[in-house]
């Protein structure tokens, strides 16, 4: 079969155009642009903080009280929740009336305590048992991978901005309202 030499020119052109089609990835627009689908990446959010896996807007919160003061807590639940904890918070990333609440399932003994490992912020490190009694409370130094140990067993640790757990008065034999939900977070 012959073809004629515009049918021919017809089809090469044809080829040509539809080799110069957008990707499946995108489309095109009204005006002629191309425009970018859905299933590119969204764009980083502005209030993620750098280093974090877990960004608080993600993380579950519980208010607790202690003294009548509440404290909104983020709530640190699984094994990789509690290693970050509040590694790479600066300043303005937590409230006075803010702090992260570990909840372990296990008892923790006292040879279990909590370092600085990349937090930057100067902590106070609560430790509590199960009845919501604090055991003690330790001054975290930005960075100090020295271990501070509890008193005791525990299975709650509040973090707040150090100097907070003065504040509202929280020293060793307060009562920590903790919610019992919480409890079966772990």
């Amino acid at each position: 079969m012959k073809f004629a030499p515009t049918i021919i020119a017809s089809l090469l052109s044809m080829l040509l155009v539809s080799g110069c089609q957008p990707d499946a990835k995108q489309a095109s627009a009204t005006d002629g642009t191309i425009a970018q689908s859905s299933t590119a990446p969204p764009a980083p959010n502005p209030d993620d903080i750098a280093g974090r896996k877990f960004q608080l807007r993600n993380l579950a919160v519980q208010d607790i009280s202690a003294n009548g003061h509440v404290i909104h807590a983020w709530i640190m639940d699984t094994e990789p929740k509690r290693q970050e904890g509040m590694m790479f918070l600066k300043d303005p990333n937590v409230k006075d009336d803010q702090g992260m609440l570990f909840v372990f399932q296990d008892m923790q003994g006292p040879n279990n305590g909590f370092w600085m490992h990349n937090t930057i912020l100067p902590l106070d490190i609560i430790y509590i048992d199960a009845s919501g009694k604090v055991l003690n409370v330790q001054k975290g130094q930005p960075f100090d991978e020295t271990s501070l140990p509890a008193k005791g067993d525990y299975v709650y640790t509040l973090e707040l901005k150090q100097g907070q757990a003065h504040k509202l008065g929280i020293k060793e034999g307060t009562t920590v309202d903790i919610p019992k939900s919480i409890a079966a977070l772990g």
